[in-house]
């Protein structure tokens, strides 16, 4: 690891953690569930004006809504470096798998083996 002295007025490129507030109703209410693809962005500002984290209200999302880093309020002298269309948060239903059962032991019995004709004999092709 590589340590580097900068000064409160040097410009440097960081990670930040993005921390959700709030709950939406939807999950409270209809079982939605939040997503959160990632947990920080990349910004660029002078060291005395980044700050430790960025903290965003989630309160109001609704069921297919999202909060991108473009829409996120930093502070005066902050760059946003990652994309502006990365997905910080969504609210979402969670897809159910309905898995079938397999077929009954009695289900396989009916099912003619190969070689089987309905009479249940093999039936041989005169030549």
């Amino acid at each position: 690891m590589t340590v580097q002295q900068v000064s409160q007025d040097d410009k440097i490129k960081v990670d930040i953690p993005i921390i959700a507030i709030g709950t939406p109703a939807a999950i409270k209410d209809l079982g939605a569930v939040l997503m959160h693809p990632t947990d920080h962005i990349k910004v660029r500002g002078k060291v005395s004006d980044i700050p430790d984290n960025v903290e965003v209200d989630i309160s109001n999302l609704g069921i297919h809504e999202s909060i991108n880093a473009g829409q996120l309020q930093l502070p005066e002298g902050v760059e946003l470096i990652s994309s502006p269309d990365s997905q910080l948060f969504s609210v979402t239903f969670a897809k159910e798998i309905v898995l079938e059962a397999p077929p009954a032991v009695e289900e396989l019995a009916e099912v003619p083996t190969v070689g089987e004709t309905e009479g249940g004999a093999e039936e041989k092709k005169e030549e």
